[in-house]
């Protein structure tokens, strides 16, 4: 699977100046610094100290002027007893926006541009026709449903 996953990006981009590596985060070490660094829905998997542990080492691999991608969900506005069920049931330890800003501050980076993706993540999926099994479509709707009720955001943060 991951090998497929990294030939999709190959695919993609066709640029052979761009180096592609998927790792396990915890155990990857290198002396190498990146341009680019893409998190997209992991750290809503893990502590909030493991977090912070892992900003602080994104820091120390990015270049001079490297970018660093963060996608995640983030805990929103509203919550009840259904989402919270809903989170534990998936291992979600989803943090607000504003303490997600604190620990990239705080681990000595800086946010450049952040904002909501919900809107776009809930127009695609209730404009595209899918052919997913029902259990998987009863969970993407329960999902949707709870993004638009507030009771967690799909967020970006470019970060420097």
């Amino acid at each position: 699977m991951k090998e497929l996953k990294l030939e999709i990006c190959k695919e993609r981009t066709n640029n052979n100046k761009i180096t592609y590596l998927l790792e396990n985060y915890n155990g990857f070490e290198t002396e190498k610094k990146f341009d680019l660094i893409l998190s997209r829905d992991v750290f809503m998997y893990i502590n909030t100290e493991q977090l912070y542990q892992n900003l602080q080492k994104i820091k120390s691999q990015l270049t001079e002027d490297g970018t660093f991608i963060l996608i995640d969900y983030c805990f929103g506005e509203i919550s009840n007893k259904d989402f919270t069920d809903y989170c534990m049931n998936r291992n979600w330890n989803l943090i607000n926006v504003s303490f997600y800003k604190k620990l990239i501050n705080d681990a000595g980076l800086t946010v450049v541009d952040d904002n909501s993706l919900s809107q776009e993540y809930i127009s695609y999926f209730e404009n595209k026709e899918l052919d997913i099994e029902m259990d998987v479509k009863e969970n993407l709707n329960k999902k949707i449903g709870f993004l638009k009720e507030k009771s967690f955001d799909w967020h970006y943060f470019i970060v420097k």
